[in-house]
């Protein structure tokens, strides 16, 4: 697959074939890491061969200078880049181009607000993030340089990048974007029999791009951790049948996948209970009463940790 211009399919490719070697039976728990191998497999060859080697960046600009540096720059990162000098190229190029994440020079257009604002409000289809840099500070403003900035923000703006800044540091600024994006591709379990807890991690977390798989009876944990093969799992403690501390139990002794992301949600942070938790390898904690903002925190923070 590597010869295809797939080096990580390659990879998973050799690990499927090193489960079947010299084997003549597939224990149960070796069918649980194969079907994950498959489904990453699966979505690595899935990709288009742009996704597979590099991510996309669109610079709309027309400074000359700056764009050279970046594109120089950007050789050094594994990023592919395509420029656009002017906002009605850029408008005509990506919905075919569709790239990873935009970079938007604000003093190209006195309109370049409204495309920012264009691309962060696509629905259906999905946003696009969309850093801004500029040779505006505009600190002689009334606002001491706010005004700006919160514009940015209000348009949807993920980033505020002065042109002044090292193309490194801008460049590192979109792979940090990047990075948040890979995020939100994740997958997470959710096991609770409380179906008001499993609506509200739903709605909390879905407008993120996260896929979700909910289930009330733990009973058929197991089955659906196999099917769904999940990179988080968050967990009620207490549960009729069998109860979050044992799932976590069952989970941390399977070889295939002990290193799975667990976090516990708890009625109350009793020292004891989180303490019995840990103990049995629960990686965090947080409270059903949290905000969902606290809830959306801990969860990406967990993900960019696998």
């Amino acid at each position: 697959m590597g010869s295809f211009g797939v080096p990580k399919g390659s990879l998973l490719a050799n690990e499927i074939e090193d489960v079947f070697q010299n084997q003549k039976y597939i224990s149960q728990a070796k069918c649980f890491y194969l079907d994950k191998l498959l489904i990453k497999l699966q979505r690595e060859l899935e990709k288009t061969p742009v996704e597979q080697i590099q991510n996309l960046l669109l610079i709309i600009s027309s400074d000359r200078q700056v764009v050279e540096e970046l594109i120089k720059e950007a050789e050094n990162q594994e990023l592919q880049v395509k420029i656009a000098t002017n906002l009605t190229t850029a408008r005509n190029i990506i919905p075919s181009l569709n790239p990873d994440v935009v970079l938007l020079d604000l003093d190209i257009d006195k309109d370049s607000l409204k495309l920012l604002r264009e691309l962060s409000q696509r629905s259906p289809l999905p946003e696009i993030p969309v850093l801004v840099f500029t040779e505006r500070n505009n600190f002689s403003d009334a606002c001491g340089g706010l005004r700006l900035r919160v514009e940015v923000a209000r348009a949807g703006g993920r980033a505020f990048l002065q042109k002044s800044m090292p193309p490194s540091q801008i460049l590192e600024s979109v792979s940090q974007i990047l990075q948040q994006t890979c995020i939100t591709e994740a997958r997470v379990m959710v096991v609770d029999d409380d179906s008001q807890t499993l609506t509200f991690i739903q709605q909390s977390l879905e407008p993120l791009g996260l896929t979700l798989k909910t289930l009330e009876d733990s009973r058929y944990f197991w089955d659906n951790l196999t099917e769904f093969s999940p990179d988080l799992l968050i967990l009620d403690v207490e549960m009729p049948h069998i109860n979050g501390i044992e799932i976590c139990q069952v989970v941390r002794n399977d070889p295939y996948c002990k290193s799975l992301p667990v976090l516990f949600l708890v009625d109350n942070l009793d020292a004891d209970i989180v303490e019995q938790i840990f103990a049995i390898g629960a990686d965090d904690c947080i409270n059903k009463t949290a905000k969902n903002s606290q809830l959306i925190t801990r969860v990406l923070n967990r993900l960019k940790r696998t």
